[in-house]
């Protein structure tokens, strides 16, 4: 099975529009919730530390040596549905 680094926003200055709360604290809350359902599927997973700086998480990443990384974020901008990037590495 595959092992699955979740990387939550660390973004607390990004203030949502209702609740008092940010992009930080909901996103962590989206990365627990996906950590728990991968498990609960049979991966191995791993999820950065709440507010964990982003070079930090890319280092326990590769250390980890995950197959996937997923990145989450609620990005403003009034934009419609999920947006996904892959960065592939091809062997030189």
């Amino acid at each position: 099975m595959s092992k699955i680094y979740i990387s939550p926003s660390n973004q607390n200055n990004n203030p949502y529009s209702y609740g008092g709360t940010n992009e930080m604290e909901q996103c962590y809350k989206i990365g627990q919730a996906c950590n728990t359902a991968l498990k609960r599927c049979g991966f191995t997973t791993m999820i950065a530390d709440k507010g964990q700086a982003m070079y930090t998480s890319i280092n326990e990443s590769n250390k980890f040596k995950a197959d996937v990384h997923i990145c989450i974020h609620t990005n403003a901008g009034g934009g419609k549905g999920a947006e996904v990037m892959v960065f592939e590495k091809s062997a030189t």
